[in-house]
Order: structure tokens, then C-alpha cells, then sequence
């Protein structure tokens, strides 16, 4: 029997819904493929990567951790994590430099290219900067009045550096003890010592602080029951490069008779001292020569000669460089001539910069003008008494118990020179000429009430239009009867001495002392006293140097002299 097949219709609602579900699927597999192909490559396209590791050189590819890292070009930078890795994303492709900068290492460059797409590495590998940190000098001596020196640190490399200042006992103090020092610049470092927690000589060190590197500045403090017996300056002894023979002097300082002392010879066989004994008699000074024989010199010099009285001891630093290849400077240059104990040196050879390595700058106000100096070659600065220009630093540079300044003068007439402002609001450190004579009044005090009855220096004329060299050595001794004596020279020449009564109980280490309360230093312009004013005046001021620690002695006077003058 044949079999029978029953026809059935096709759902044709069933297999439409099939179909185009199966093309949705699908479209929407095919648009995510479309859309993350296009992702992918607009990525590629757009930005690359670079990365890398910073490590030390010298100590075994050791990571250093903080170092910056700077794409210049485009301003941005990062800084390495503790594995020394460093890591930049999403760069726009092209050529880029890459500088890497960290505290103790120097500063390295390297180029990269990027191209879409890649993750490039690119690793550095510091070499220590100790050579481009200089430290000067690296020892202070005190001595037995001094309370403040200074030394310099010095960036001799091509990106900024911090630093800090540590180990140092409580009666020092630094200023500033932290800070940048931009690349190729120097910082002043100022040290003050606190004398009352003081009883004996002491000698320490502080480190200057420098990424991984610490480099040690040497200090010694002779107590005040040594200064009260002994003075010595000066307390350094530079022979630079030529020097072979200098001087130092020292005074009976005391008022129980007659001191006796000796020197411990050094033990650098290079130098000679005479005489190593002696016997000074109160207000008296015996002279000694120390003698440097550079045949016997191995390397640069630093040493020191100690100066011994009963109870303690007094220091001399000596100094000494060896002469370079080409023969180093003469002895009769003006670079080398007295710089031991120089402070400040304005030169003003067309603008008011300090030539000395402590770089304390000033500025012109009211207008100053530049006129041809004490040679046909130099610069001088010249004031006006109408305008009242003068020339300011703002700094105390000749706040010193023992101090000497010089400079070339012309052109004076009667008013103020230059004075020292007071953060107790009034002035101190005056010079200037009155009728004529030159007057240095150093305590607020006689400024303010007893400046007409201070006495003027006996001085030839300084009005005849001429250059004429002028130095002024002042040295107060805080003593039961305390006197400040100043004496001046002209045109290398001692001509007078002027004492000044100081009180003891003002002037000693007290709140209301004027040594060690100086704001800033002018040059020119008036002069406000409490019941006058010393009006500027007519002047041209050349090669102004400020010796802080110490008293030139009349043949270093006379170097002087001789040596700008030419």
C-alpha cells in the first residue's frame, strides 16, 4: 500500500525571525570588530612610551632613587621610584631629549626617537659630581675676638643643587643651613659663634650636605679669656701663588703685665717662622715673619701656626697655592695683591657687582654715574650731592670689631661718605668730612649725641681734584675700659689715630650693642643723625674693599697703594 506524505506548510514568521537575528548577531560582531581595529590604530597612531631605569655608575649599577627626569621640549618631568625607574606614556611620536639631574651625580643627556606605537627604553647610568662642588675654605679660625666668618659653596655644575648643613655643636650657628644653589652660583654661607657657652678653646666640624656626599668645614674658637691677653691679626696668611714672606703681629691685649708666649713650629717643612719666642709688653705688639719656601711645597698648602700664653692657645691659618703650567699670576697683579681677609671688593667698572668670591651685590640709587677711575683702563662711581645718589648694599659688610676698608676717593666736599643703618632705626659707622677732615664715628651712641665733639683726623687736603687712596683699620677691644681705635692712612701712609670711647656695657655682648646689629651699607647720600643731617656730597669712590676679620698692617697698606695706582 503506498505510503501516504502529508504536505505542511512552511512557518515562514518562524524562519524570518531566524534570519534576521542571525544578521543582527552579525552586524554587531562585525561593528566591535570595526570599532576596536579602529581603536588599535588610532592608538598606535597617536602616542608612544618610553621608560627606563637610573642607576649610580661607579657602585655596581646601584638604583638612585628621586632623580629627575625632564623631556624639556615638553615641559614635563618625573621622578624615579626606589627601583631608580622612570616612566613617560601616551608621547607624541618624534625626536626627544631627555635630561636626568639627581643631588651628588652629574647631569646627563640623552635622544630618543619615538615612532607610533613603540615602548621604548632608554636607561642612564650617573657618574658621582663631587668635582663640581667646591668648598672655600674648608677651615675658620675665630681666633680669640672674631664671631663671624663665612665660606662659599660653590655649583660648578650645569643643573641646581641642594644642600644642608648638619653635626654642628649648639653655640654655632649657620645661616642659611639649608637651600638651592643654581647651576654655575655660589652661597655664602654666614657662621656665628656664641661665645657664652663657651669656656674654653673648642674645634668641631659641620658637613656640608650634598646629595650622597658630605664635605666637612673645620672650625676653631680660642676662648675669651684668651683674647683678653692676646690679639693676632691677621688670622690668615694667604701667600697665593707668589708670596714667599708675610707678616703677623701680636698684641698684649691684657692689664696684668707682661705676656709671654711661643710658637709651635709646623710641621710643614716648608715654613719658617721667626722669632717662636717672646716676651709683649701691655699695649705693645712684636711683629713675626713667616716664611714659605715653595721648593719645598708637594701640593697646595693649608696649615696652621699656634701661638701658645698661659691658659690657651691662638691660631694663624697659612695658606699657599701652587704655581700652574703657565706660571700663575705675578705678584705685583691686582688679583693677587692683599686678598687674605677680603670681604667685599667693589670694583664699579660699569656696575656695582662684588668682585670677591662672596658675590655680596649692591645696587644704585638716585642715579649714580660711571666715570673713568683711578687708571686710564678702570671705572669709579660718582656721586651727586644735588640728586643724593648713593650706592646700597643690603648687607652690614663693615660690622666688624675688627675691620679695615679701602678706597680711592676724589672730589670731596663737605657731608656724608658712607654710614651703616641699625636695626635698632638709627645709623652708626659714619665716615665723613667735616670743614674738611675726615670723621669715623663708629657707636650709635656717639653718633647721635657726641658727633660734634668727636674728634676729626689731621689729614693733608683731599680737595686738590686728585685720586687719593684712603684706609681706615679700626679695631675695638671689649676690655673694662673699652676703646675703639681707628687709624688712618692716606695715599699709603699712616697719618693719624683717633680713639673712641665705647661703653663697655652697651658695646659688649648685649641687645643694645651697634656691633652686630647692621642692616645695610650706603654709600653717598645723607646722612640722618638725631639732632642733624650730614648732607650728601660731591665724590668719586673707586675700588671699595671691606676687610671683615682683620687689620692691614702698613706694608699691605702700602701694596696697595702701589699696586692700583699703577
Amino acid at each position: 500500500m503506498p505510503r501516504i506524505i502529508k504536505y505542511k506548510p512552511p512557518n515562514y514568521h518562524t524562519n524570518f525571525k531566524l534570519l534576521n537575528m542571525k544578521k543582527i548577531i552579525s552586524f554587531i560582531f562585525s561593528l566591535s570588530l570595526l570599532l576596536l581595529c579602529s581603536c588599535s590604530e588610532d592608538e598606535a597612531v597617536l602616542t608612544a612610551n618610553i621608560s627606563g631605569y637610573v642607576t649610580d655608575y661607579v657602585n655596581a649599577n646601584l638604583p638612585i632613587a628621586g632623580a629627575t627626569v625632564t623631556i624639556s621640549t615638553k615641559g614635563i618631568t618625573k621622578t624615579t621610584g626606589s627601583d631608580g625607574r622612570y616612566e613617560f606614556t601616551d608621547i607624541e611620536p618624534g625626536t626627544y631629549t631627555l635630561q636626568v639631574s639627581a643631588n651628588g651625580y652629574q647631569t646627563t643627556t640623552k635622544q630618543a626617537t619615538l615612532y607610533a606605537g613603540e615602548n621604548v627604553n632608554l636607561d642612564f647610568q650617573l657618574s658621582p659630581a663631587g668635582q663640581d662642588v667646591e668648598i672655600t675654605p674648608q677651615m675658620l679660625s675665630f681666633g680669640p675676638q672674631t664671631n663671624r666668618l663665612t665660606f662659599s659653596i660653590k655649583n660648578k655644575g650645569n643643573s641646581s643643587m641642594q644642600y644642608s648643613i648638619t653635626n654642628y655643636p649648639n653655640y654655632i650657628t649657620v645661616s642659611p643651613s639649608t637651600g638651592s644653589i643654581s647651576a654655575k652660583g655660589t652661597q655664602t654661607v654666614s657662621v656665628n659663634v656664641n661665645r657664652d657657652l663657651l669656656t674654653t678653646d673648642a674645634t668641631c666640624q659641620l658637613l656640608v650636605n650634598i646629595g650622597n656626599d658630605s664635605y666637612p668645614v673645620n672650625i676653631s674658637i680660642n676662648s675669651e679669656e684668651v683674647s683678653q691677653k692676646i690679639s693676632v691679626t691677621p688670622s690668615v696668611l694667604d701667600f697665593g701663588t707668589d708670596y714667599k714672606e708675610l707678616q703677623f703681629t701680636i698684641k698684649n691685649v691684657g692689664t696684668a703685665g707682661d705676656l709671654s708666649w711661643n710658637i709651635s713650629q709646623p710641621s710643614e717643612a716648608c715654613i719658617q717662622v721667626s722669632p717662636t719666642v717672646g716676651t709683649t709688653a701691655v699695649g705693645k705688639s712684636t711683629q713675626v715673619t713667616v716664611k714659605l719656601d715653595r721648593n719645598k711645597m708637594q701640593d697646595d698648602l693649608q696649615s696652621f701656626i699656634n701661638i701658645n700664653v698661659a691658659g690657651g692657645s691662638v691660631s694663624v691659618q697659612v695658606i699657599g697655592t701652587l704655581k700652574s703650567e703657565e706660571g700663575g699670576n705675578s705678584s705685583g697683579s691686582d688679583e693677587t695683591a692683599v686678598t687674605q681677609g677680603m670681604y667685599v671688593y667693589y670694583k664699579f667698572d660699569n656696575n656695582f657687582d662684588d668682585s670677591s668670591e662672596n658675590a655680596i651685590h649692591g645696587f644704585g640709587y638716585n642715579n649714580p654715574t660711571f666715570v673713568q677711575g683711578v687708571t686710564s683702563d678702570s671705572k669709579a662711581i660718582k656721586f651727586s650731592r644735588t640728586n643724593k645718589s648713593s650706592f646700597v648694599v643690603p648687607q652690614p659688610i663693615i660690622d666688624s670689631r675688627e675691620m679695615s676698608i679701602s678706597f680711592w676717593g676724589k672730589d670731596f666736599n663737605d657731608g656724608g661718605i658712607f654710614y651703616m643703618t641699625s636695626s635698632h632705626n638709627d645709623n652708626m659707622f659714619t665716615l665723613s668730612m667735616n670743614g674738611g677732615d675726615l670723621k669715623f664715628i663708629v657707636t650709635r651712641y656717639n653718633n647721635n649725641y657726641n658727633y660734634n665733639s668727636t674728634g676729626s683726623f689731621m689729614h693733608p687736603s683731599l680737595s686738590d681734584g686728585q685720586w687719593h687712596h684712603i684706609v681706615l683699620t679700626s679695631d675695638f677691644n671689649k676690655t673694662t675700659y673699652s676703646v675703639i681705635t681707628t687709624t688712618l692712612y692716606v695715599d699709603g701712609q699712616a697719618v693719624d689715630v683717633i680713639t673712641e670711647n665705647a661703653n663697655y656695657f652697651t658695646e659688649g655682648e648685649t641687645s643694645n650693642n651697634s656691633y652686630g646689629s647692621g642692616v645695610k651699607f650706603i654709600l653717598g647720600g645723607e646722612i640722618e643723625l638725631y639732632s642733624s643731617v650730614l648732607n650728601a656730597t660731591n665724590m668719586s669712590i673707586d675700588n671699595f674693599r671691606v676687610y671683615d676679620t682683620r687689620l692691614l698692617t702698613p706694608e699691605e697698606v702700602k701694596m696697595l697703594y702701589d699696586t692700583e695706582r699703577q
